[in-house]
């Protein structure tokens, strides 16, 4: 199911994460990895870059499922040429996300962490701006995760 919308609520079951797995950690890297991708023209939902140990990091990103065979050519060649350790992804993920001008004061962050935590649903990553907030999370969790943010 692609993206859908429920009361200020958007959720994306046609999403993976891919994480490039102990790439070097200095500057200029995030702008070749995204550089690729845009040659591509694959656009990237959200990112999340994690130090892993002193050089070295993980970067992890969301795209549209369909732009795996594509992100996977393209990051294969760019994670040898950088030394990097592996490729990873996950096609069972999904993201849940809330728009502050559509939520409007019925759905903060504060009550979606609270309702995902009540729920045991783990949040694998965050992406917040003034715009809103998205969480990746297990694809099979998202229809509880839906009702428990609407239910709280």
């Amino acid at each position: 199911m692609g993206p859908q919308a429920s009361q200020g609520l958007f959720f994306n079951t046609k999403v993976a994460k891919v994480t490039l797995v102990k790439v070097p950690d200095k500057p200029g890297i995030a702008a070749d990895i995204f550089g690729a991708l845009g040659a591509r023209n694959v656009e990237v939902e959200l990112v999340v870059n994690t130090s892993v140990e002193p050089g070295l990091a993980d970067v992890a990103f969301v795209v549209a499922e369909s732009t795996i065979p594509v992100v996977k050519e393209a990051m294969k060649e760019l994670v040898r040429k950088l030394g990097g350790e592996d490729i990873k992804v996950d096609r069972e993920v999904g993201t849940i996300s809330i728009r502050a001008s559509e939520a409007g004061p019925k759905v903060t962050p504060k009550q979606m962490f609270v309702a995902l935590a009540k729920a045991g649903i783990n949040i694998e990553m965050i992406s917040s701006s003034l715009w809103g907030i998205t969480c990746v999370i297990r694809q099979d969790r998202l229809e509880d995760a839906m009702k428990a943010i609407q239910e709280d």
